[in-house]
């Protein structure tokens, strides 16, 4: 039981000793997606922005969606990303997990290298993106109400489970899709059903 109940402290703490090696590719991961790009790293901004003005077009004034608990004080584009960006971290690792070990062949084949940190390090690329959204988000709210309640600071009190979770379903996912290859084309249209299915895109019921 004393060894269980260590378990979680040894994977810590193994972790911890490859942290070098996971910043590098957590960096690595995040810049990789804009290489080619024009724009580079601003589009990590831009693109949370151009997002939420959609959301606003589309759901505020095209569907008519409002929160009653809102107030009127925030817009129901900032009430809805508020809710999204935490989705999206979810879903941009859980949505790359199962193809992660089969795309990097070289890992497992080629060379002695720690492939549990792959997960982590995707999981960190989808984390840098949700800052940069996260910056948007705390300014569209700072903009519309000038103002920034206290509660912010317990962010990181609902950004860690979700980080957690995420984790855990990764490393899962990216041994599961080694044997089950299906894996890469279910998931993204089960993520999209379930964009639409979670709480963020409906108000407390009156």
């Amino acid at each position: 039981m004393l060894n269980i109940a260590l378990f979680p402290l040894r994977v810590a703490g193994n972790l911890w000793a490859k942290r070098e090696l996971i910043a590098h590719f957590t960096w690595r991961e995040f810049v990789g997606r804009y290489r080619g790009a024009h724009l580079g790293l601003v589009l990590s901004v831009a693109s949370p922005l151009l997002l939420m003005m959609v959301y606003t077009v589309v759901f505020g004034f095209i569907f008519k969606g409002s929160f009653g608990g809102a107030g009127g004080k925030v817009p129901f584009a900032l009430a809805l990303f508020s809710g999204l960006i935490f989705f999206q971290l979810f879903a941009d690792t859980i949505g790359r997990a199962s193809a992660l070990l089969v795309t990097n062949p070289g890992f497992i084949t080629k060379v002695v290298f720690p492939l549990e940190i792959l997960p982590i390090t995707l999981l960190g690329s989808s984390f840098l993106h949700f800052l940069c959204s996260l910056s948007v988000l705390l300014a569209g709210i700072l903009l519309m109400t000038h103002t920034l309640l206290w509660t912010v600071l317990l962010l990181p009190l609902l950004v860690l489970p979700v980080l957690l979770l995420s984790l855990g379903i990764a490393w899962a996912l990216a041994a599961l899709g080694i044997y089950f290859r299906d894996l890469e084309a279910l998931i993204p249209p089960m993520l999209m059903a379930l964009t639409f299915m979670s709480a963020v895109f409906y108000p407390l019921w009156p």
